[in-house]
């Protein structure tokens, strides 16, 4: 626990930004955050490091560069969003590594595909020129989460986080009238709590796995 404490000491400093409004503080604390996640993950990672290592590095790197893109307006939305599509597509190839014996169930299925097209129907009307990458990223969460509910819980956990942030983030940003009080905390705070679950659960599987050998 105590190799997570650059990783919480970031996060906590973070959101509290976000619930007084410093955004100074968002500025300094937010490029902070992956580069903790993956000192953890240096640390607790079983040795030999083989691909699915190099490929949560690459994805937590992908949610720095949109972390980091995120924090200025206008067009770097759209660079943002592009950085965590790269991020998602990798999450979904390390996903379909670890479910090679087991299938997602039906039910995951279904409700990833339900979430896409009521969020689809909910925001689509008012995306703009923006609803082409909006499109593109929602499936790419729908298959990442997929994947991921054919892992362990927290992984599974991790990325249902995951939808859960970006949804709020859709209806924050293309919802005419929708408020959400502490918007930015609870769109932060459930994006760690995805990041470190599925960080964590991934360390676990192969820790088992190393077990087992």
């Amino acid at each position: 626990m105590l190799r997570y404490l650059p990783f919480f000491v970031a996060a906590l400093v973070n959101l509290v930004a976000n619930v007084s409004g410093i955004k100074e503080l968002i500025v300094l604390s937010k490029p902070l955050l992956m580069p903790a996640l993956v000192l953890a993950v240096f640390l607790l990672f079983p040795r030999p490091r083989n691909r699915a290592f190099w490929l949560l590095l690459i994805a937590l790197f992908w949610g720095w560069l949109g972390d980091i893109a995120l924090l200025f307006p206008g067009f770097w939305f759209v660079v943002g969003l592009l950085f965590f599509l790269c991020g998602q597509i990798v999450y979904s190839v390390l996903f379909g590594k670890m479910i090679q014996k087991h299938r997602p169930p039906w039910w995951a299925i279904c409700g990833y595909a339900v979430w896409f097209l009521m969020l689809l129907l909910i925001v689509g009307p008012h995306a703009g020129g923006l609803l082409i990458p909006l499109v593109c990223y929602g499936l790419s969460l729908v298959v990442m989460g997929t994947l991921a509910s054919g892992c362990r819980p927290s992984v599974a956990a991790g990325a249902a986080f995951f939808v859960l942030s970006d949804s709020v983030i859709a209806l924050d940003k293309f919802l005419p009238g929708f408020v959400l009080p502490q918007a930015g905390a609870i769109i932060m705070a459930t994006y760690l709590t995805a990041q470190a679950l599925i960080a964590a659960g991934v360390l676990r599987e192969l820790s088992d796995a190393k077990e087992t050998l």
